[in-house]
């Protein structure tokens, strides 16, 4: 056919499919639009087709019935928008999110509402050296979300300056660090499976009166140091293995009017120098536990 060229406005959302334009054997430039798409074979196989023309912009006016111009040799670059001074809600880079400072330590971005999963998994490496971490008054965070802290070896203190929005400690959080002590801050609801586990080195935790703590959830002091653990009026379920192995644990402490309901079997396993638990009556307790 004598057909030979096609133009497409801007704006018209178009797709070719194949075979669309097959048999015109005089087609020879197409004029489409960004938001088009082109089939494999939706022109035809006899054809030469010298010029694809996509514009970068919308046109002010409608081009002549035959448009003539020809795509520049060198496209203009479009601009780039510049990164916001304000650290981004998600790291970059699996296993150290931000590196420390010359003292090891951490300060999580009071804009950041979540740590993300596996932020600083490994502590891999420039993180290799982090120590510590600071959770500023003004901070935003709601959630710690799973594996934020696996494996970080040399990471012996967690700091909540003042009060927190956080509520939850995602799974194995801070499983086989070096922590020592921590403080969960009272917002907390939910502490995840493992979120202590194998922390040889953590033999305090401090769990205010005013806790808002409803679920210990299983393994979540696995095998770490510590000699005693104070169970908030709130909780209503100790998951399985919670304490398992932990060898130093001697004393228990639930609150006076507390609502614990269920102790899971193996909730205190293997805790060989626990000598009294105070257990309210009304309260399931597991085999084993």
């Amino acid at each position: 056919t004598s057909l030979s060229t096609v133009y497409i406005p801007c704006g018209t959302s178009v797709g070719i499919s194949a075979n669309a334009f097959a048999g015109c054997t005089s087609l020879n430039a197409f004029n489409l639009p960004i938001t088009s798409s082109c089939s494999t074979g939706c022109a035809p196989s006899s054809t030469t087709i010298n010029a694809i023309c996509v514009p970068t912009a919308t046109p002010t006016a409608e081009p002549s019935a035959t448009p003539t111009a020809q795509p520049s040799a060198t496209p203009t670059a479009t601009p780039t928008a510049q990164p916001s001074a304000t650290p981004t809600l998600v790291p970059t880079s699996l296993g150290c999110a931000i590196a420390p400072d010359a003292n090891g330590n951490v300060v999580i971005p009071s804009d950041w509402t979540t740590i993300p999963e596996a932020a600083w998994k490994y502590c891999t490496g420039s993180c290799g050296s982090l120590k510590s971490v600071t959770i500023k008054s003004d901070s935003q965070l709601v959630s710690i979300s799973n594996n934020a802290f696996f494996r970080c070896r040399s990471l012996t203190a967690i700091t909540f300056s003042g009060s927190t929005t956080l509520t939850s400690i995602g799974d194995n959080a801070f499983y086989m660090t070096a922590l020592t002590s921590i403080k969960i801050p009272s917002s907390v609801v939910t502490l995840g499976n493992g979120v202590f586990r194998y922390t040889s080195t953590l033999t305090v935790v401090d769990i205010p009166v005013n806790s808002q703590l409803t679920v210990i959830n299983g393994k979540s002091f696995w095998d770490t140091g510590i000699q005693s653990i104070y169970i908030p009026n709130k909780v209503k379920s100790i998951a399985g293995s919670s304490f398992h192995r932990c060898a130093s644990l001697k004393t228990v402490t639930l609150a006076s009017n507390n609502q614990l309901k269920t102790i899971n079997g193996g909730s205190f396993y293997n805790c060989t120098s626990l000598s009294t638990v105070y257990i309210p009556c009304g309260t399931s307790v597991g085999i084993s536990a």
